[in-house]
């Protein structure tokens, strides 16, 4: 089960996203592609920042989106010795985005697009009704329109709509061919003709809106100013006297076959309209309106919203708003979803996540009850790397050992799921509010900071050096806990005693916790005090010369063991002496679990993610798979079940789940 398996070779995935969900961060990155390509077509000579102010002007609508995908699509048709079919059905798909004739159908042919992303991605000839029901709260969204409708007037409209997808795709090829070859030559290579040239107005500044109502009046000053959104953009490149004689002959041989695409463009594209080819645009519009006259019979109660010439139509169905869009490049995910906020499982059974990979253990070893009741259970997280140090093992924690590091001007917190979450140091008095996380972080002292978590539960956090560590929890009902750092390791506190409270006097001691460490700092167990005298054990550890945790024993005497290699656990025993087994795609903190297995073979896992959008592919022991999708924040939006049907969640700005829909 540890051999490694060559990793399949996946066809190109596109995400359909609800619309607040694409970051700047992804479109910056797709343009980041084409930036890439430029460089190396021409020898390290033209970059985006040169092309748009070389290239003639290419006005397109204002889906910026739509264009970085399509030249994303242009990119691998010119880098491919043998085009892949489909890339052709996806740069038409694209190109619809972004064509700005006919202006009138603007609105409407960006709403086309994610639907037939969605239809492609199905290639069946039947959509499940959780696809439908996608697509009408999307155009309910955008238009207001019935979908039965507006597919029969795409029908008649298709072949004009490609044929101007076909102008501005040779067009696009063209112009940056051309551009190209006159940087390479010389033609444009003084410094008073760049300064002229990159005068040229754009209508760019919004490049990163998703808007049909705007005009982009040059492409590729829209797709400059995306990339650089992010700071990624290069000032434009200096130019030498003059270009070596061959690499000019090699660049120019290079742009003269990336020309030949644009006669190809036309004529594949125009193939598109045609119902007999399977993959064509056609096929894919007869296949929403099949399905959508299907649905309709087994949703006869649902009201057209179609507006009537002449008449006054008052919409009344109270869907929620549903606008989606679709996207071939995506940066990773940067965090783990709230498991309580997610609305579906965010990990594997035995939790290895999907956005990250990261392996995440929950294990107590004793519980106590009271006013403030006391659950000793430690949560290891693979990625928790700046508690490598840890006083419970590298990567462990409990509620009770949560910190708060200064990182640079900011802060991280490292909570106790085991995610850490960024805060910018408030100022004095002046709270920052966490609306997803439902955490508010106040600066009570030039020492001391307030931890709010809703309004149930406050902690109190104090400075030593560049820690804040947990010094009182106080609950809603009065009762608390007090912590204390009597220990000192290397210069550092290291937690002491625990004293429980109730009725908002941290006098009336309920529980008395007290540790004992070892030679390295290290918590070797926790005892309940009485009256001053240890009374009874409840937990001891043990740790090997990395630092890492390898036996923890519970307030019974039953015990877990852990094994790792460079702070990653590879195999853990649970109390009866059940194995898991895990294994990694790298050595460092962001290293994902590729796969997981029980002894017994139960439990098999395997996931792989996706090279260029936030999919992650999860094959459970019988050969099914599973595809999830999520944000940036790590929270899934879709879920493609091993059937072939999806469902889907909507979310609000906190990330609280407003609209699920079901296979």
């Amino acid at each position: 089960m540890t051999d490694n398996t060559p990793a399949t070779q996946r066809p190109r995935q596109a995400a359909v996203v609800p619309l607040d969900q694409i970051g700047v961060e992804d479109v910056s990155r797709g343009a980041a592609v084409f930036d890439a390509w430029l460089r190396d077509i021409s020898g390290g000579y033209v970059n985006l920042e040169r092309l748009k102010d070389v290239a003639e002007v290419l006005p397109v609508i204002g889906n910026i989106i739509a264009l970085v995908d399509a030249v994303g699509d242009v990119v691998n048709l010119a880098s491919s010795d043998k085009p892949d079919p489909l890339d052709w059905v996806s740069l038409g798909i694209n190109l619809i985005g972004v064509i700005p004739a006919p202006p009138t159908m603007a609105a409407a042919r960006k709403s086309l697009r994610p639907m037939l992303v969605l239809a492609r991605q199905e290639g069946k000839q039947m959509l499940g009704d959780s696809l439908i029901e996608i697509i009408v709260g999307h155009l309910n969204a955008t238009l207001l329109g019935e979908i039965d409708a507006f597919l029969i007037d795409a029908k008649g409209q298709l072949e004009v709509i490609l044929k101007e997808c076909a102008d501005v795709g040779e067009k696009l090829i063209n112009n940056t061919a051309d551009a190209i070859d006159a940087v390479i030559t010389g033609k444009l290579d003084s410094a008073t003709d760049l300064e002229t040239a990159s005068r040229k107005a754009t209508a760019a500044k919004e490049a990163l809106r998703s808007d049909p109502s705007l005009v982009f009046e040059n492409a590729f000053g829209a797709l400059s100013d995306a990339y650089s959104a992010m700071g990624k953009g290069a000032a434009n490149l200096i130019m030498r006297k003059s270009v070596s004689e061959p690499l000019q002959q090699k660049v120019l041989a290079r742009t003269q076959a990336f020309r030949s695409l644009a006669p190809q463009l036309r004529s594949q594209l125009m193939s598109l309209t045609s119902a007999a080819n399977p993959n064509s645009i056609e096929g894919m519009r007869l296949i929403l309106e099949s399905s959508s006259v299907l649905w309709h019979r087994r949703n006869p109660k649902v009201q057209s919203t179609t507006v009537k010439d002449n008449k006054t139509t008052q919409a009344t169905r109270q869907a929620a708003k549903g606008e989606t869009e679709a996207i071939t490049q995506q940066e990773p995910a940067r965090q783990a979803a709230n498991d309580s906020k997610n609305g579906t499982c965010t990990s594997s059974c035995n939790r290895i996540n999907f956005a990250l990979g990261s392996e995440s253990l929950d294990h107590t070893d004793f519980s106590l009850p009271g006013p403030f009741p006391v659950t000793w259970t430690r949560t290891y997280n693979s990625r928790l790397d700046a508690l490598d140090d840890g006083n419970l093992g590298a990567r462990w924690l409990t509620e009770f050992t949560t910190c708060i590091d200064v990182v640079g001007k900011g802060l991280v917190l490292h909570d106790s799921d085991g995610r850490s979450h960024d805060f910018p140091l408030p100022e004095k008095g002046k709270p920052h509010y966490d609306a997803v996380e439902y955490l508010t972080l106040v600066r009570t002292g030039g020492q001391q900071l307030v931890l709010l978590r809703g309004l149930d539960r406050q902690e109190t956090y104090a400075r030593h050096g560049d820690r804040y560590y947990l010094t009182h929890i106080q609950l809603r009902s009065g009762a608390g806990a007090m912590l204390h750092y009597e220990h000192r390791h290397n210069g550092r506190p290291v937690l002491s005693d625990i004293n429980t409270y109730q009725d908002d006097d941290p006098t009336k001691v309920h529980l008395q916790l007290g540790t004992l460490l070892d030679e390295h700092g290290r918590l070797q167990g926790l005892w309940q005090v009485v009256d001053g005298t240890p009374l009874r054990q409840l937990c001891a550890y043990h740790y090997d010369d990395a630092g890492d945790l390898i036996a923890a024993q519970d307030e019974n005497g039953a015990a877990w063991h852990y094994q790792y290699q460079h702070h990653l656990v590879t195999r853990y025993t649970d109390r009866t002496g059940r194995g898991l087994n895990l294994e990694w795609d790298g050595i460092g903190p962001h290293a994902k679990a590729i796969h997981e297995w029980a002894d017994d073979g139960s439990f098999d896992v395997r996931l792989d993610w996706d090279e260029r959008i936030r999919l992650t592919y999860v094959t459970d022991a019988h050969g099914q798979e599973t595809w999830h999708y999520y944000d940036i924040q790590g929270y899934t939006y879709r879920i493609r079940h091993p059937d072939g049907h999806s469902e889907w969640l909507f979310r609000d700005a906190r990330k609280n789940v407003i609209r699920h829909v079901h296979p």
